[in-house]
């Protein structure tokens, strides 16, 4: 069986900020070129109910190199969202990043923190590393960079944050022999509590069609089926995620859209 299922859009963001009763962190998965995802996790990011526990949210679609860029935009500065192009051109995913439902976010954080008072307006980190590297390298060097970025912006403030990151780097256990993220975070003893979405035909771990917005604790037997979203070893659900986020209609693009709109 399932475990606790929980509806609307309204209803799993405040889930999601009681999560912070447990966890310093809470970690939201992302699935790349996945536009409807990535727009219903944009909207939780923007709710009020986040808002109240977090404002601190760390992102891997930025290059840290251009923190104090993005920290101009999102304090109302007079540049428009085509000025944020560099923020995703220096590193070893440009392509991924060009999506516009990346900008489309920060655009709408900006917006958004105009009305809200200081105390509760959210900051956006960066945490892509400057420069490419061979690819037996490359993962190494990321999570290194992204693990640095968390541990200066969030963990030695004690400042509880949100984690946007593709849902394999959010996986609370090795996957396929190899250490994640989260896996390492949880390692070193940090509270992080993480979701995956849904993702046809890769992640399907339900035997009903998915019809609405549905927050779905990883427990029982659904903790104990086996996955292997990127076709490696199969593993327990229960191992990569504590919830599963169901996205009606969400589909897996084969290509970038194109560049971010000016």
């Amino acid at each position: 069986m399932a475990g606790i299922v929980t509806e609307g859009a309204a209803e799993v963001a405040a889930i999601l900020a009681g999560w912070f009763d447990q966890a310093t962190l809470v970690g939201l998965g992302e699935a790349h070129l996945t536009p409807k995802v990535m727009r219903t996790l944009s909207e939780l990011i923007l709710s009020e109910a986040i808002a109240s526990r977090c404002q601190d949210l760390v992102v891997e679609f930025g290059c840290q190199r251009h923190q104090a860029l993005l920290d101009a935009y999102l304090a109302g500065g007079r540049l428009g969202a085509g000025a944020l192009k560099p923020i995703w051109s220096d590193g070893p995913h440009a392509t991924l990043w060009r999506h516009p439902v990346y900008v489309a976010l920060l655009r709408r954080l900006r917006a958004v923190n105009r009305h809200r008072p200081a105390q509760r307006r959210m900051r956006v980190w960066l945490a892509e590393p400057l420069g490419d590297w061979p690819c037996a390298e490359r993962d190494g060097h990321r999570r290194k960079a992204f693990l640095d970025c968390i541990e200066k912006r969030l963990l030695a403030t004690g400042r509880p944050g949100l984690l946007l990151f593709g849902m394999r780097h959010l996986a609370r256990s090795p996957v396929d022999g190899r250490a994640t993220l989260a896996s390492q975070l949880l390692d070193s003893g940090v509270a992080l509590r993480t979701l995956w979405p849904e993702l046809p035909p890769r992640l399907t771990p339900f035997d009903s069609p998915c019809r609405g917005l549905e927050l779905i604790d990883v427990e029982g037997d659904l903790a104990a089926r086996r996955v292997n979203p990127w076709g490696g070893e199969a593993q327990p659900l229960g191992e990569l995620c504590d919830a599963v986020l169901r996205v009606p209609g969400a589909r897996r693009e084969t290509r970038c859209r194109g560049p971010d709109p000016a």
